[in-house]
């Protein structure tokens, strides 16, 4: 599958509902509490934040949220849609924003993951991500269970 992406237009309400709409299909089965097109655009407004919405001819399937600053990228949210996972949308998300910032003299990138994530934590092993550390009961789950959180570091810097 050949995905292009563009980077989100955090004025323009309807990229922000397709944001809404996709996070809720990814992150709710999940037990996640969806991010509201609001919850994107309060992110969106700060402007070391960017988010890359991912498609599949006109089909919105995935989209990342990172924040840039002084060489670190800290990716907020990575996902893809309940109906392509399994399909390497992810790998391939996560290859081009690793393109970017390499060619953006970006030395390190940043992110946390559930610590019952096994997919997620697969992903990012295979690309070369260390965990650095934990964040014991970092999420807070819908039924009210707590879950760690896992610290993941990739550096350029070798």
């Amino acid at each position: 599958m050949t995905l292009k992406y563009e980077t989100i237009d955090h004025t323009n309400d309807a990229f922000l509902e397709i944001l809404e709409v996709l996070h809720k299909a990814i992150f709710t089965p999940e037990g996640e509490a969806p991010w509201s097109a609001e919850n994107f655009k309060n992110l969106l407004d700060n402007p070391v934040c960017d988010c890359w919405l991912f498609y599949s001819g006109y089909d919105p399937v995935g989209l990342i949220l990172f924040t840039s600053i002084v060489g670190e990228i800290e990716i907020i949210t990575l996902g893809v849609s309940p109906t392509c996972q399994g399909e390497g949308l992810a790998t391939e998300m996560l290859s081009q924003l690793m393109k970017f910032s390499k060619g953006s003299s970006i030395d390190n990138i940043h992110l946390e993951v559930r610590a019952d994530n096994a997919a997620a934590i697969k992903l990012y092993k295979n690309a070369g991500f260390h965990i650095i550390g934990d964040r014991p009961n970092y999420y807070k789950l819908a039924n009210k269970s707590m879950v760690d959180a896992l610290l993941f570091t990739f550096s350029f810097c070798k």
